[in-house]
């Protein structure tokens, strides 16, 4: 199958590929939803591969409800292979409740629960609950989410949306933390246009003390005049901030909480001072003191406060980090107890990740952790974790994020199959952009190489080693940029191999010689080029073919016939379509030998009779009536098989052909008579090329989808990649195998007859 580059545009801000931008370009929009058909019997969706491939996404606000369930806001698309647009609701059994879906259209940053059960979402988005709401919006309590029609549609005056919301404790006030000001808006959603005028700055945390003020966090706080990084101000009236209460800590405040036993604010931070004193990162002050610290409360944090938890149980947890290099320890979890100031050596929880997580706890309920992270306490669980606030009780894990990228499959010689696309985690398991699948298709424990961008090209050599082509800087245990060759097996490391920059496309003939695709330099600084051959010498080095220089634009996909002629696809130089270029000698393009469309190229396959599929996003000349599929002759001139005629309407982004010659096309919509085959299609190597009518798939879109690879092996079976989902609940994320009922029990090599 063709290895389409396609990158999530949307997700990312990173250079993307002239390919890549291309076709998501034309897929984004489009949206079809599965047709409940009857399948033909080689459409038979297998049991394996079933590895749900995450990217990206995280949880950024967390929640109790009054019956002990909890809310997760964030951005992410599913938890548990269930669909949840940003925000959705957990059981207390640890499931996802199936009927509470709000789906908020854009990403939610802060939660809050009054005593009712009502819940106060806030985020960046523009419609919740089907109805119109700017950046805060309540759901009522008891209800399946319903948003509150009275609400008001309209907070845009805000001027942002909430980082963080608080509720008063008679459920009267909301005071919403922005990002240069906090607000304060009436249970009916009135904005206090008057309270609060007097604060400007960047607010970290607010917290509500129960003495009638709300306490600020944050860095270049203005009061009327002077700057402060913690403050406290009138929860009611105008909001005056009181400037006779001043800690003045010697660094920022990130997190606040309150000890209502005590009467008395829990303060994190960067700080060494706070109070007049010398106290690191954690202290307590009473609300009573004038911004004095209690001398008698000394906790010894070890690292930089980045988040606290509301107290539960004379309880408090800390999200702990490095202030500075050198790291001495791995940013993780601490609880403390609120009267003592002492640490629990026995709960100390790593957690592998990044950013600093959002924590709700409940008496008598575990700790929820949100965040974007692969292992908290050595367990793998995504974004998502439920800790036990004391002892050691097994809880559930959870998978929040959008459906990862898989951009190309490569197969080994032992049946193993290698992954190489835009993910995060597969199969329960962390796993960075590439992985590799065991003959019997579950996820390889041992094989990892990591690399730290995405992965756009696979193939594999004779000996089941991997190269690999990608926007990566690292992999495999060593720096290596855009291209490498990795073990096949072990755990995957790198080995010696020529660095020239990116490799968009990559195509190796089984005999040593390696086609490279790319934005490619011959050496360090020189010229660069599109289309470069790498050889392998008789003592297993691998050294570009200095010799081979073929004339070619943009390479979008490479194929290689047995006649020792390459195919490329290109895009650039006044020429768009494919040529034919000699594999040997100096790289040759045929001058007679060409196919210029009216658009571009995407994707290409040879059948059994030598003959040329080529898919895109393109038209033919006039009197041609393919569009975006055609099949052409590889003879002395590319002629076009005019018989041949598939009704396709979509981008073809990738082709395989199958063992009796039909062809399997990749795409954003196929149509026939006005019936949709969703993202993969067959279609007939024969006659005039007439869709299989009873050959459909379950393939969906999250949003927006597509399939990049099909790879189709010599019993037929069809391992589809891309970005997509199948099912609902989704059975599948981005990788499906089709094939004859007879193999729907395993993805190995069937059994003989």
């Amino acid at each position: 199958g063709a290895h389409v580059h396609i990158r999530e545009m949307v997700m990312h801000q990173s250079k993307l590929s002239r390919r890549a931008r291309t076709i998501a370009l034309v897929v984004l929009f489009g949206f079809f939803s599965a047709m409940a058909m009857a399948r033909a019997p080689d459409s038979q969706l297998l049991d394996t591969p079933d590895i749900k491939l995450l990217h990206d996404g995280d949880v950024r606000a967390v929640a109790y409800l009054p019956d002990g369930s909890l809310i997760v806001g964030g951005y992410f698309g599913y938890i548990n292979g269930q669909p949840r647009r940003n925000l959705a609701r957990i059981l207390p059994n640890g499931e996802v409740d199936p009927d509470w879906r709000p789906e908020p259209d854009r990403s939610v940053t802060a939660l809050a629960v009054d005593a009712a059960g009502n819940i106060y979402v806030g985020g960046n988005f523009f419609e919740i609950g089907g109805q119109v709401h700017y950046y805060i919006s309540r759901i009522l309590a008891g209800t399946g989410g319903q948003v509150d029609p009275l609400w008001p549609a309209s907070l845009y005056t805000l001027g942002g949306y909430p980082k963080r919301l608080l509720v008063s404790a008679d459920g009267s006030a909301i005071y919403a933390a922005m990002p240069g000001t906090v607000r304060k808006i009436s249970s009916s959603g009135v904005l206090a246009t008057e309270w609060g005028m007097q604060l400007r700055g960047d607010v970290y945390d607010i917290a509500l003390g129960g003495d009638g003020n709300l306490y600020v966090a944050g860095s270049s706080l203005f009061p009327v005049a002077g700057q402060w990084r913690l403050l406290r101000m009138s929860a009611d009236g105008v909001g005056e901030v009181d400037t006779t209460w001043n800690p003045q800590p010697s660094d920022r405040v990130d997190t606040l909480s309150v000890d209502q036993s005590t009467h008395s604010l829990i303060v994190g931070g960067a700080f060494t001072q706070i109070g007049g004193q010398e106290q690191a990162n954690l202290a307590r002050i009473p609300f009573a003191s004038n911004g004095a610290i209690d001398t008698a409360w000394r906790p010894q944090a070890g690292g930089r406060v980045g988040r606290l938890s509301n107290v539960a149980d004379g309880k408090v947890f800390a999200f702990i980090y490095p202030v500075s290099l050198p790291v001495t320890f791995q940013p993780g979890l601490r609880k403390f107890d609120v009267a003592s100031g002492t640490v629990d050596p026995d709960w100390q929880h790593d957690v592998t990740g990044f950013g600093i997580p959002p924590m709700e706890v409940a008496s008598g309920y575990p700790l929820a952790v949100g965040g974007w992270f692969m292992s908290v306490a050595g367990i793998a669980s995504y974004n998502l974790a439920l800790l036990p606030a004391s002892g050691n009780s097994v809880l559930p894990t959870f998978e929040v994020g959008y459906p990862g990228t898989v951009v190309a499959i490569a197969r080994q010689p032992d049946g193993g199959t290698i992954l190489g696309g835009m993910f995060n985690w597969a199969g329960g398991k962390p796993r960075s952009n590439l992985l590799r699948l065991k003959p019997d298709g579950t996820l390889d424990p041992l094989w990892d190489p990591s690399p730290d961008i995405d992965i756009g090209a696979l193939e594999v050599d004779a000996e089941g080693d991997v190269f690999v082509g990608g926007y990566f800087n690292s992999i495999g245990g060593q720096v290596q940029n855009g291209m490498a060759r990795i073990s096949g097996s072990g755990a995957g490391l790198a080995q010696p191999f020529p660095a020239l920059g990116r490799a968009d496309v990559l195509r190796y003939d089984g005999h040593g010689n390696l086609y490279v695709g790319g934005d490619l330099a011959l050496e360090q600084g020189g010229p660069h080029r599109s289309l470069v051959k790498i050889v392998r010498s008789g003592s297993g080095d691998w050294q570009v073919d200095s010799a081979w220089v073929p004339q070619t634009g943009t390479v979008s996909d490479l194929i290689l016939d047995a006649s020792r002629n390459l195919y490329a696809a290109v895009g650039e130089n006044g020429f768009r379509g494919v040529r034919r270029i000699s594999a040997d000698g100096s790289g040759q393009v045929d001058p007679q030998w060409a196919f210029p469309v009216a658009g571009l190229a995407y994707s290409l396959a040879l059948d059994a009779s030598h003959r040329l599929y080529v898919g895109g996003d393109f038209v033919l000349g006039e009197g041609f009536a393919q569009t975006n599929l055609v099949r052409i002759e590889t003879g002395a001139a590319a002629v076009v098989d005019a018989q041949w005629s598939p009704l396709v309407t979509g981008p073809v982004s990738a082709i395989a052909i199958g063992a009796d010659g039909s062809v399997y096309a990749g795409q954003g919509s196929i149509r026939e008579a006005g019936v949709p085959h969703t993202y993969l299609s067959r279609f007939a190597g024969t006659g005039a090329g007439l869709i299989d009518s009873s050959w459909f798939t379950d393939i969906v879109n999250p949003g927006w989808g597509y399939v990049s690879d099909i790879l189709v092996e010599p019993n037929n079976r069809i391992l589809v990649a891309g970005n997509f989902v199948v099912g609902n609940p989704a059975t599948r994320m981005s990788l499906v195998a089709y094939g004859d009922a007879i193999f729907a029990g395993g993805f190995g090599v069937p059994p003989a007859d």
